[in-house]
């Protein structure tokens, strides 16, 4: 005899392998129907599905029932969370089926999803599964135990944090499982959008930068997490969207310049607006030089030293600016280089003069005020 976790359902199996439920008392046919013949299990839970409760056991020859239709020949062993039925196998599986489908399907192997399969260690069996969490414990054929988190329970634990507006620790959760971070984005959309202003400043400044640089157009539900269904659709031009969005709500925050400069260097370089990005560390130069000159580190890591180099020659038109750029890069040995002046000799070909050669163009004026020693050599 078993009842079920949260409602008041009980089944009982006799030693002939009948199954009933016990309603007041009373034992009726399990289902509503005649007496249900089956095999007599040595293990049974009492699982809800989408349309129905359903008796789910494990015999001796470790068949797997689910009423009296046999599901697997396999199993070794199985265990149910609130979300999901977790069952091992001797092919060294562990298979994940939601309980959120009807179950007529969850009967067929149409209920297991390809991302609900993963391999587990020779001889594994399961010992508990966390009710509300991702946490499935096994222990291995030689007595030591081992906690995993399978993606589709970690999934569907990271949407309900979601639900709950905990995005701290579904950030956490996300970095500690390597999860795709644009998740975070894809389940719900729209209140992202709508609450980020008010958990940005309870968010560790790394996982924010973390997440725009993983940021893309790309769906996450509709194809890496497909079975893990959104609340809602967002924009196509996902990357435009969120980092437009953060820009607007790391200027509205105190000291923004500084303490989130990070993040707004991600966002410009992210939308291919590195100007703006070198506009952001140069007005900081003055006053904050180590937080300029790190941004000016981390902007290597998002995007190739030319480019930058490129924008700071062509845009940032500050001495002190683009020495300390070059001071962190290469950039400063390739000065004097044949290549170099090839390239900057490519890069003015089109601008050196107007009106049939009448006018020097002022951008050479002014980078040769700007960076003197390298035009010593031309």
């Amino acid at each position: 005899m078993v009842k079920h976790d949260t409602a008041d359902v009980i089944a009982v199996q006799l030693f002939t392998g009948e199954l009933y439920q016990l309603v007041d008392g009373i034992l009726e046919p399990w289902g509503n129907s005649d007496v249900k013949e089956c095999v007599p299990f040595t293990e049974m839970r009492v699982v809800q599905f989408a349309d129905e409760f359903v008796i789910v056991g494990r015999t001796a020859m470790n068949h797997l029932y689910m009423d009296t239709r046999l599901w697997s020949y396999d199993c070794t062993s199985f265990s149910v969370t609130r979300t999901h039925l977790i069952v091992t196998s001797h092919t060294h599986t562990l298979r994940c089926i939601s309980l959120n489908q009807p179950s007529r399907v969850a009967r067929t192997t149409e209920g297991i999803v390809d991302t609900g399969i993963r391999s587990v260690e020779r001889g594994s069996k399961l010992v508990v599964a966390e009710l509300c969490g991702s946490r499935v414990v096994l222990q291995m054929p030689r007595g030591n135990l081992e906690v995993i988190h399978p993606r589709p329970l970690l999934l569907t634990h990271l949407s309900e944090l979601i639900n709950d507006n905990q995005y701290n620790t579904v950030f956490e959760e996300m970095r500690k499982h390597r999860v795709n971070m644009n998740f975070v984005y894809d389940y719900h959309p729209e209140q992202f959008l709508v609450f980020f202003p008010d958990i940005l400043p309870s968010l560790q400044s790394s996982h924010i930068e973390l997440f725009v640089t993983e940021l893309s157009d790309e769906d996450t539900t509709l194809n890496m997490y497909s079975f893990i269904d959104s609340i809602s659709v967002g924009p196509k031009a996902k990357v435009s969207v969120v980092c437009t969005r953060l820009l607007e709500v790391c200027q509205e925050c105190e000291n923004s310049g500084v303490q989130w400069l990070n993040i707004m260097v991600s966002c410009y370089v992210k939308m291919n607006d590195i100007p703006k990005g070198l506009l952001c560390v140069k007005d900081l130069c003055s006053q904050y030089e180590k937080e300029a000159e790190a941004a000016l580190k981390y902007m290597l890591i998002l995007t190739d030293d030319d480019t930058l180099f490129n924008h700071a020659l062509g845009i940032i038109l500050s001495r002190d600016f683009t020495r300390a750029y070059s001071r962190k890069t290469s950039a400063r040995c390739r000065l004097s280089s044949r290549l170099f002046r090839s390239q900057l000799s490519d890069h003015f070909k089109n601008v050196l003069i107007i009106k049939s050669g009448l006018m020097v163009n002022r951008q050479i004026l002014i980078y040769k005020q700007v960076l003197p020693d390298l035009f010593h050599n031309f």
